[in-house]
């Protein structure tokens, strides 16, 4: 397609077609410049990279903190990728319901979640923050005899 354009802009006639052959060789020899410096660069960072890291003195400590680092941020991005996946989850689940295309149900290990939470809050052993504040003993002395547990 390059081809055809520029013979098409080659005959126009007010083109000077010397001048236009001069200019596209000119730019082509440009651009063999630009990638040959461009590989040159490559080439070089390769290089000192390698050197780097196969370093006979400290290259063993470097490419074991690289892999550290790799697997720090590996764990990361699935940390992240799970949580915005089951967020992702919950929210179709609850525009479904929404929508009346599904019944709510028992959602499995949010349920038993949520029950066993209540449970822990109920005989005191858990530390939760409710409505902006933190439990204290006070508050589990108050649930306690809410339930008829008699602490206090």
């Amino acid at each position: 397609m390059d081809d055809l354009i520029s013979r098409i802009q080659r005959e126009l006639p007010d083109t000077d077609k010397n001048r236009y052959d001069i200019a596209y060789e000119r730019g082509r020899a440009q651009a063999r410049s630009a990638m040959l410096f461009g590989g040159l660069l490559v080439g070089a960072v390769a290089g000192a990279l390698a050197t780097f890291l196969l370093d006979p003195a400290r290259g063993a400590g470097r490419r074991a903190q690289l892999a550290s680092r790799a697997t720090g941020i590996r764990n990361d991005l699935a940390r992240t990728t799970s949580g915005r996946v089951e967020d992702l989850q919950n929210r179709a689940k609850g525009a479904a319901i929404e929508a009346g295309l599904r019944e709510p149900e028992d959602f499995g290990e949010a349920a038993r979640r949520a029950e066993r939470d209540a449970a822990a809050v109920g005989n005191g052993t858990a530390v939760a923050a409710f409505s902006g504040g933190a439990w204290d003993a006070e508050d589990r002395e108050r649930q306690a005899a809410s339930e008829g547990h008699g602490a206090g």
